[in-house]
């Protein structure tokens, strides 16, 4: 088994595309991606990250498997 990398990004940043979205800071969960580089689409794509009660001081009991 791999571990993968916990990535705390902020607006704007390009970021890897075999990525999941764990948390949001929008009240409702939702991210919004542009994958203009993957697909030439321009519009963004909304995302709903996993978790809606996620405090980012309990990253370290995270456990789970994709």
């Amino acid at each position: 088994m791999t571990n993968g990398s916990i990535i705390r990004l902020e607006s704007d940043q390009e970021v890897p595309a075999d990525i999941l979205i764990i948390y949001s800071s929008n009240p409702s969960g939702l991210v919004f991606v542009d994958t203009m580089n993957l697909d030439g689409e321009t519009n963004l794509k909304e995302k709903q990250a996993l978790c809606e009660n996620f405090d980012e001081k309990d990253i370290e009991e995270l456990a789970g498997e994709i």
